[in-house]
């Protein structure tokens, strides 16, 4: 490629659609020297270790801003200019947006060729999602002000994805979505990406006897932390030794803290908390089970680096999920309900021949998703769109 291609992102912590643009850049930028990353404060240093990768921190603006959807957000609008004028002065020709909060920094009267890289559902599945749990807070699940700002960054992604020159989309799934919305936008479909060199990285782990669990959403809503507590309040009776790492944040005062304590299965859970990637795989390549309850997903970054460990993967069957986990192949496809996922689990701890199966199929997979082949499809991606620009 030829051409000078910047990236956006704009993120409030390093999760998987972070660590996607990551390993996206890191080997792109071994190819070429001549990217520059726009990215906010908070996640700026991390992308400076890139070697080669140019990155201008464009202020510390925040993720979630509905006051950016309402064009009211003044850090939002120095950072476009910044963009804006940093892209005129480079002879930038064309920007990669990464993330919903970027698509409100896509600099003005520019000829760039702009690509929005869909990471995620952008609550498009609205309609589609399951039913939350009872335990989740009433307020979460259905205050007027949340669903009625939820409905105005809906309606106004639609415009701007409707907009850009062309869709990079992480699963099949959200090709769907987008033509629900009547998006007729050019689309192609890259799905995220795993190291297979990362199951001989690890150092050697202790052997557990006793069943372990490992979840890594924290008390994200989305990830379905209530569905796996009262997976856990199912399994407890029948499993004494188990125990399960819940890895990201979860508040001191959190209803998922107090539901344990109230069921008397707290000792069953250890709360991790935030850790780096290293220690990220060490939970994940020391569990029996990585489970992943979500109510809307695209294809997790998470499942692929347990897809590379050969870890059984227990998932609500919802958005993308299905692209790389089959029913009792490499996982167990459940639906989003507390009895479905303690059996997903039981299927595999029950019995460890299936854990070996699941780990034999998912080693199959890792070929097509290993990094080279995804970032091979990102640079054909970019130079069929700015053959076609130019």
């Amino acid at each position: 490629m030829s051409h000078t291609v910047g990236f956006v992102i704009v993120s409030g912590e390093f999760g998987g659609a972070e660590t996607v643009v990551y390993n996206v850049l890191d080997r792109l930028s071994s190819r070429r020297s001549d990217l520059t990353l726009f990215a906010n404060t908070v996640v700026a240093d991390e992308f400076r270790e890139i070697d080669s990768l140019r990155v201008v921190d464009i202020g510390d603006i925040p993720y979630h801003s509905y006051r950016s959807y309402l064009g009211l957000d003044q850090g939002y609008a120095a950072a476009q200019s910044i963009i804006g004028e940093t892209c005129r002065n480079e002879e930038i020709d064309a920007l990669v947006y990464n993330l919903p909060g970027t698509l409100f920094l896509r600099p003005e009267h520019t000829n760039l060729s702009e690509i929005f890289v869909m990471h995620g559902a952008m609550g498009f599945d609205v309609d589609e999602r399951p039913e939350s749990s009872s335990l989740l807070d009433r307020e979460s699940r259905s205050g007027l002000r949340s669903r009625l700002l939820s409905a105005v960054r809906r309606n106004v992604n639609t415009k701007e994805v409707a907009t850009v020159d062309h869709v990079i989309l992480t699963c099949n799934y959200f090709g769907q979505l987008l033509d629900r919305r009547g998006v007729s936008v050019e689309r192609t479909v890259i799905p995220n990406g795993v190291d297979p060199a990362i199951v001989y990285d690890r150092r050697e782990v202790v052997d557990i006897t006793e069943p372990t669990v490992c979840y890594i959403g924290g008390a994200r809503n989305v990830k379905g932390w209530d569905l796996l507590v009262q997976a856990i309040d199912r399994l407890a009776d029948d499993r004494d030794s188990l125990t399960v790492y819940v890895l990201r944040d979860v508040p001191q005062d959190h209803q998922m803290r107090q539901y344990l304590a109230r069921r008397g299965v707290r000792d069953h859970v250890e709360f991790v908390g935030y850790v780096d990637r290293e220690t990220y795989l060490d939970y994940l390549f020391s569990c029996d089970v990585f489970c992943l309850p979500s109510y809307s997903e695209s294809i997790p970054a998470s499942a692929l680096d347990a897809v590379a460990l050969g870890k059984p993967i227990v998932a609500t069957d919802v958005g993308g999920t299905s692209e790389v986990v089959t029913h009792e192949g490499n996982g167990y496809l459940c639906d989003p309900t507390p009895s479905s996922v303690a059996a997903g689990i039981e299927y595999f701890l029950d019995d460890v021949r299936r854990m070996r199966r699941a780990s034999r199929a998912s080693f199959e997979l890792v070929e097509r998703f290993c990094w080279q082949t995804v970032v091979d499809q990102y640079e054909r991606c970019l130079r069929e769109r700015l053959t076609e620009e130019s």
